[in-house]
């Protein structure tokens, strides 16, 4: 059975009344839902009108199926957080969650014929964080012209661009909630010396608050400590020149990793991720922080002036981060006569947490984008 555009095709005015005509049965609602999606292609045949179309009780239905093509097509840059890091929870009738910090919790065995089972106390009033779910949305107003001269395509955009700024918003949570809970094994503005990178400046002795290989290894080592596996590093992408610079990690990049004398036979391959060492992988996204010129308090911190700084985030993928969804994106339309404009809004809430008390992810905040030049120890074998 032909479908309404395949019938009506390059005939708009009876398109349009088929569209448009209050038929309820299902083929109908397909044939219909093709037609508005074909309005956004740049070779449709058949061209409907924007004002009757939008303001048709008929299909008003069918524009959440279009628009939540649109909002939720693959987005530029790729958003990490949401879509490798992140594990989405539906929740309902819920303005508040309670986190209880439950990595700790060890079980016991083998037990004995008739042991009693040990208990393992939750410590529930000590260690807990309250997540509150919020809203979040945006507004946009389309003037008249783009009614009257049935723009589809600017209207694509529009909806394009609204989707994208929702995405971003979610992604910035993501990585601030990262920052505020995480676990932190360095921070450079702390007047603790023990919190600052190990990094040297050019005379190989004074510190310059860069990263150091062995902050590096602390780090991750801090991680594991706490219970989770390292299976990703983040990065911001004016940061990489960290890893390029160091002496250790750019030779282990060349080498892909590898150790020992016989490596340097072999071609060296610059594919940063491939050659990030012990299979980690290498994360860049725009959403880390990044502080161009950052003025030092002094009193302690690591250096005094003004420095590009960054943060580097040690995670394990797995239990890095929840998103709690309470709704998710819907849009509202309405007419503002006033105006002249139709406005378009975005809105969903939902909250986002870090699994117990933030161990999940271990932070290296405010390291110096500066070269570490510390000497390397290297050993000489010498045979008679």
């Amino acid at each position: 059975m032909p479908t309404i555009l395949e019938q009506f095709e390059g005939k708009q005015a009876q398109a349009e009344t088929a569209l448009l005509g209050g038929i309820k049965d299902r083929a109908t609602f397909e044939a219909s839902l093709k037609i508005l999606r074909s309005q956004f292609e740049s070779n449709c045949p058949v061209r409907l009108n924007w004002r009757e179309a939008i303001g048709s009780p008929d299909m008003q239905p069918l524009f959440p199926h279009i628009l939540s093509d649109i909002i939720y097509k693959p987005k530029e840059p790729y958003m990490i957080g949401q879509t490798l890091l992140a594990r989405t929870i539906p929740i309902d009738s819920t303005r508040m969650v309670r986190f209880y910090s439950m990595g700790g919790l060890r079980a016991h065995g083998p037990l004995s014929i008739g042991q009693e089972y040990p208990d393992e106390s939750l410590a529930l009033t000590q260690h807990q964080m309250e997540i509150q779910v919020q809203k979040f949305g945006l507004k946009v107003s389309l003037p008249d012209e783009v009614v009257e001269d049935s723009m589809w395509p600017l209207f694509q955009m529009y909806v394009e661009q609204m989707g994208f700024a929702m995405a971003r918003l979610k992604e910035e949570q993501i990585f601030g909630a990262m920052q505020y809970f995480g676990w932190t094994a360095y921070d450079n503005t702390s007047t603790d010396s023990t919190k600052h990178t190990t990094g040297k400046g050019s005379n190989g002795s004074t510190a310059n608050g860069s990263l150091h290989f062995d902050d590096l290894l602390k780090a991750m080592g801090g991680l594991v400590a706490n219970g989770y596996g390292i299976t990703d590093a983040l990065l911001h992408p004016m940061a990489w020149t960290i890893m390029a610079t160091d002496p250790i990690l750019r030779n282990l990049w060349i080498t892909g990793g590898q150790v020992g004398q016989s490596v340097w036979t072999q071609t060296p391959q610059f594919n940063q991720q491939v050659n990030f060492p012990w299979s980690v992988q290498y994360q860049v996204t725009p959403f880390m922080p990044y502080t161009q010129s950052y003025s030092f308090a002094g009193g302690g911190t690591v250096v005094t002036g003004s420095h590009d700084v960054t943060d580097i985030y040690l995670v394990d993928r797995n239990q890095a981060v929840v998103i709690l969804q309470r709704d998710p994106i819907s849009m509202d339309s309405w007419e503002d006569l006033s105006r002249d404009s139709r406005t378009l809004k975005l809105k969903e809430r939902y909250a986002v947490a870090i699994p117990n008390s933030g161990r999940s992810v271990t932070c290296i905040k405010n390291v110096v984008l500066e070269q570490n030049r510390a000497p390397v120890t290297s050993v000489l074998t010498v045979t008679a």
